[in-house]
């Protein structure tokens, strides 16, 4: 299963196939574990792209952040499989929001977040990692060190 994803993840740009690259037998493995979509998958950018493979889009990725192409980001409108609009970093705690909605609910589903180390380096990251942490809830946290930030840092 995991040949599947490969060369539908390494069509794109070298920024985005590192990313997603590295992820793919761990999204196997997500999506086989867990009960998705309610099982809740939240994932940075780009390392959703074998996510979207997995989920029936594998046909439209060359369209990817395209005119009336595939987001380059996890969208609700496009799969029940994005819980999110966007990717972790660009919201204001959604991991913690979904555990907080999960719990308030009485549901019992998981809440898995796949965080690049790229996203990391946002405050926004670091935000929700300690709302959440704070919850006490039941969590999944993942970080995906691959060495592999969309920029080079440099120090001025």
């Amino acid at each position: 299963m995991s040949c599947v994803p490969r060369p539908f993840t390494a069509c794109r740009a070298p920024a985005d196939t590192g990313c997603g690259l590295g992820v793919v037998e761990l999204t196997v493995a997500l999506h086989h574990v867990f009960e998705t979509p309610a099982d809740r998958l939240l994932w940075t950018w780009p390392s959703m792209h074998p996510h979207k493979i997995l989920t029936g889009r594998r046909e439209r990725m060359s369209t990817i952040r395209q005119k009336d192409g595939l987001s380059g980001f996890t969208l609700r409108t496009e799969s029940e499989y994005d819980p999110l609009a966007r990717g972790i970093a660009r919201h204001r705690s959604p991991l913690a929001r979904h555990a907080v909605a999960r719990d308030l609910s009485g549901g019992n589903n998981h809440v898995i977040a796949v965080i690049g180390d790229g996203a990391m380096s946002a405050g926004m990251a670091y935000e929700d990692l300690n709302n959440a942490g704070s919850l006490r809830s039941k969590l999944i946290v993942i970080l995906n060190d691959n060495d592999m930030s969309m920029r080079q840092r440099s120090a001025r």
